[in-house]
């Protein structure tokens, strides 16, 4: 867009159209008390400041065009993930609704037997073990089985083999008894997780040494990381799955929908720390805009596109992973 200006208003940088037709830029603007000194290319152009209708040039500024501050590149993932998602939310389900899966609500826990059950109920949350263990079917029958997960009672009642020997005659399990048995490993992950969390005094001490870890990206990965080495069954998703559904939204969960989603894109190695890291530096960069960004929402964000699975609307959808990582793929 064109304006006319005065040579008093004149800036360095400006491109100047005098009505002869030629141009120039302005190298520099010096103005004295009697006349205006304008550097143009190897020309100096004097104007009385006096002679304001004959001698003042009026010229033509031509506005630079400026471009739109560039995006972080994991800026950009988020905006498009989000926008991919809202664009594909499945009938009945609002923008509204949408928001209620990116606010963490199963921060509830209030004492360590809850952290306890959080624990197992994690354990299980491998490939096909959820089909096989049924543990939300059969929550109140391993509840009593557990002494409403008494920890103490827990590791003077039982040891893994004879938890899962129990199982077996409770629930009827008619697969192979070998070590590779789903409730066998499941077993093996309630005795561990139960003498982890029995190192701790009551609920507070546990978020203290959760919160320990917070530091930074590095030092918060080497909480699953230890949770893993003590808990046989829970390897460092499973861990992160626990953290961030006991409420900890720093900890997102790189199941195998992270892991397709990142490597597919070329923003990180196939692995679950590298995309733990990336998801939490995603969040990091866009909580300078956006405080709401955290990991569990990033996480939660990939998950809802892979898996479809609006839970707290019983609505289950076809999976959008592929046309996803085909969409970002297709604006690099």
């Amino acid at each position: 867009m064109k304006s006319k200006i005065k040579a008093t208003e004149l800036r360095s940088g400006d491109m100047i159209l005098w009505k002869t037709g030629n141009s120039a830029n302005v190298i520099s603007v010096e103005e004295r008390a009697d006349c205006v000194y304008v550097v143009c290319g190897g020309s100096v152009h004097i104007y009385d400041r006096e002679l304001n209708k004959n001698k003042l040039l009026m010229v033509e500024r031509k506005q630079v065009a400026t471009s739109a501050p560039q995006c972080h590149p994991y800026q950009l993932f988020y905006n498009q993930a989000l926008t991919f998602l809202k664009e594909h939310l499945p009938e009945g389900i609002t923008e509204k609704k949408l928001n209620r899966y990116f606010l963490c609500d199963n921060a509830n826990y209030k004492n360590i037997s809850d952290v306890f059950e959080r624990f197992i109920t994690s354990a299980q949350n491998y490939q096909s073990m959820p089909n096989v263990i049924k543990f939300s079917d059969r929550k109140s029958m391993v509840k009593k089985i557990l002494f409403d997960y008494d920890l103490n009672k827990v590791m003077k009642a039982w040891n893994a083999d004879s938890l899962y020997q129990h199982f077996r005659k409770v629930f009827k399990i008619s697969s192979p008894d070998t070590k590779q048995n789903s409730w066998y490993k499941w077993s093996c992950s309630i005795i561990d997780s139960a003498r982890f969390l029995n190192e701790f005094k009551n609920v507070n001490d546990f978020k203290r040494f959760v919160g320990r870890f917070k530091f930074n990206v590095h030092t918060r990965m080497a909480l699953p990381l230890l949770i893993s080495h003590k808990i046989k069954g829970i390897g460092f998703a499973l861990a992160c799955d626990a953290l961030k559904e006991l409420g900890f939204v720093e900890y997102p969960k790189p199941d195998v929908h992270m892991l397709d989603v990142f490597s597919a894109l070329g923003m990180c190695e196939r692995n679950e720390i590298a995309v733990f890291e990336t998801i939490v530096k995603i969040s990091e960069k866009c909580r300078e805009t956006d405080k709401s960004v955290t990991p569990y929402k990033v996480d939660k964000i990939i998950w809802l596109i892979c898996s479809g699975n609006y839970y707290y609307h019983n609505i289950e959808v076809k999976s959008m992973k592929k046309e996803f990582i085909e969409s970002l793929a297709t604006t690099k």
